[in-house]
């Protein structure tokens, strides 16, 4: 995960110039939906918007809104970590198109138990058709 909390995904936002703070006090009452709304019908989406003083019923709320945070592919990349929302999307493709093993001993290769737990031996396994586990495996 990229960050730690929200608001060091807020921060990112300012950094990257994707965000547009509000300062004044804003009526929760229809204003912002509208001004949210303008926002993200600029092109490429806008920018995320951060309301730093909501009235709620005339009364200054101590709650910051942050809106239209995921409004756009390059803040849905910055969210996610990656260069591109496409660079994610690909990820989960290669892993579709991987082919099943055809063996047991291609199963344990792509489990990578040779480099982490020496105590298993493939020969063996696949000779008594046990899943014995080593020293350094908890027992199942």
């Amino acid at each position: 995960m990229p960050f730690d909390s929200f608001g060091e995904f807020v921060n990112a936002l300012e950094r990257a110039g994707e965000l547009k703070r509000v300062s004044q006090p804003v009526a929760t009452e229809l204003k912002i939906t509208e001004l949210a709304d303008r926002e993200m019908k600029s092109p490429g989406g806008g920018r995320a918007l951060l309301f730093e003083k909501l009235t709620v019923n005339g009364e200054v709320s101590p709650f910051p809104l942050a809106i239209n945070t995921m409004g756009s592919w390059k803040r849905m990349a910055l969210a996610l970590g990656a260069e591109s929302v496409e660079a994610v999307a690909a990820e989960p493709g290669s892993l579709i198109q991987a082919n099943p093993p055809t063996s047991f001993r291609e199963a344990i290769k792509l489990l990578d138990l040779n480099d982490d737990c020496q105590g298993w031996q493939v020969e063996t396994l696949m000779k008594k058709r046990l899943l014995l586990p080593c020293c350094c495996c908890p027992a199942g």
